[in-house]
């Protein structure tokens, strides 16, 4: 509302929308500007002039990245003020440090095939097989000895149940030697995921060093540009300050050249003048002296013209 109010109260002025955009503060430095613009126009006071647009403009840098020209009309941008520095964000930090924790913290192996469902399966059929081999190596050792158990047939009947133990116990090692290998392969895994995501958090962070890089080398381009600006805008301050000069110089030499000559004039027309009523004088005396002569005496009636024209003098 208050930027509203001042535009309103300077309508007169002509100010530029990207003026208009600035802030309050901004806005109102430059139409101080512009009426010490204004004022030092109608007096062709060149200077003032250059010094209101360059203090306008040096406004426009600061708080909106750019110039306005000579007269404020124009829009070079500038680019510092406009540039964001790169920040770095890692979005793959907290996968990293999931990852690393549950590597660094993973238990050591160990197997214990009561717990495992396929020894479990294993050990069932595997007893189940025993069972059976241990009644018919009975049963067919009853039927050599006709019915009669002998030490042979206990023998023959646990040597067949032990064939199926050794076979589920060979089952158990290959379980734990299938638990192990797997318990290798998902920390392998686990690992090359960790490099995976390590490598792709390293370029990650060489494209921010890049992004900085080029952010520097563009402010340095940026505060190089803005300082030509300034230097052009002093130097255009400064060639106006000469010209100005240069014609005030020029105006007092010819004042005091008309001064000079004027007084000439005067002291010339003065010595005319001097010298004409000088003229007149003796012309006059040489009138009454010859009324003296013809009349004895210069009576004050006597009339000079008449006898200046009488006499053709």
């Amino acid at each position: 509302m208050e930027k509203e109010v001042l535009l309103l109260n300077n309508k007169d002025l002509n100010i530029s929308d990207f003026d208009k955009n600035l802030s309050y503060d901004a806005l109102s430095g430059i139409i101080s500007a512009k009426r010490s613009y204004e004022k030092a126009k109608s007096s062709n006071d060149s200077v003032g002039m250059a010094k209101a647009n360059a203090y306008a403009n040096s406004i426009r840098k600061q708080h909106g990245g750019y110039t306005g020209g000579d007269d404020g009309s124009a829009y070079y941008t500038i680019g510092s003020t406009k540039r964001k520095k790169p920040e770095y964000s890692n979005k793959y930090s907290d996968e990293i440090d999931d990852l690393y924790n549950k590597i660094k913290n993973r238990k050591e192996f160990s197997y214990n095939p009561e717990s495992d469902p396929m020894y479990i399966l294993y050990k069932k059929v595997y007893a189940d097989f025993g069972e059976t081999a241990y009644e018919r190596a009975l049963s067919e050792n009853a039927a050599r000895t006709g019915g009669i158990a002998s030490t042979n047939a206990v023998t023959a009947a646990n040597q067949a149940e032990a064939y199926y133990k050794t076979q589920l116990a060979e089952k158990a090692m290959d379980l734990y030697k299938s638990a192990y290998s797997k318990y290798i392969t998902e920390g392998n895994e686990m690992r090359a995921d960790l490099d995976l995501l390590t490598s792709a958090e390293d370029r990650a962070y060489k494209r921010y060093r890049d992004d900085v890089s080029d952010y520097e080398f563009g402010t340095e381009m940026d505060y190089k540009k803005m300082r030509d600006i300034e230097n052009d805008i002093k130097e255009e301050v400064r060639y106006e300050a000469e010209r100005a000069y240069d014609r005030k110089r020029d105006a007092t030499r010819d004042y005091q050249w008309q001064q000079v000559h004027n007084l000439d004039k005067a002291m010339f027309d003065a010595e005319t003048a001097r010298w004409g009523d000088q003229d007149e004088i003796d012309k006059a005396n040489t009138i009454i002296k010859l009324a003296q002569t013809i009349y004895g005496k210069a009576p004050g009636y006597i009339n000079v013209d008449a006898l200046r024209e009488l006499l053709g003098i």
